[in-house]
């Protein structure tokens, strides 16, 4: 994206460079920029809404199992570099994979919201 000279290029806080077009506006996406008020819940639904809207497809890396089951249609559990199970997230987020991928006994239950992750110890 091209650059004004009153705009920085600067690396933002988020690591990214700040894209803005000739006329200033910030592309789509960019409202949660710097806005450490809104939480991740809240960017969820915004990118959940752009793929809505935009029939776009996102791939995500979380680390948050309970945030992957909420918002993804599909999740893929990596395990020394393999994939240890994908599907949705009820079908390959299991007590057993807990104990597989993480070496942790818990439980997971189905939610009117997602799952509910549970850890109970470490094995």
């Amino acid at each position: 994206y091209p650059v004004r000279s009153d705009q920085s290029s600067a690396p933002s806080s988020h690591g990214a460079e700040d894209r803005r077009s000739g006329d200033g506006a910030a592309p789509k996406g960019d409202e949660t920029r710097g806005n450490k008020a809104m939480g991740k819940p809240h960017v969820m639904k915004l990118v959940r809404e752009i793929v809505r809207e935009s029939g776009m497809i996102v791939i995500m890396v979380l680390h948050d199992l309970a945030m992957a089951a909420r918002w993804s249609d599909r999740v893929v559990l990596l395990s020394g570099g393999e994939v240890a199970a994908e599907g949705p997230p009820e079908e390959a987020i299991t007590a057993e994979r807990l104990a597989q991928v993480y070496q942790v006994s818990g439980t997971v239950t189905r939610t009117g919201s997602g799952l509910a992750i549970a850890i109970d110890d470490i094995l």
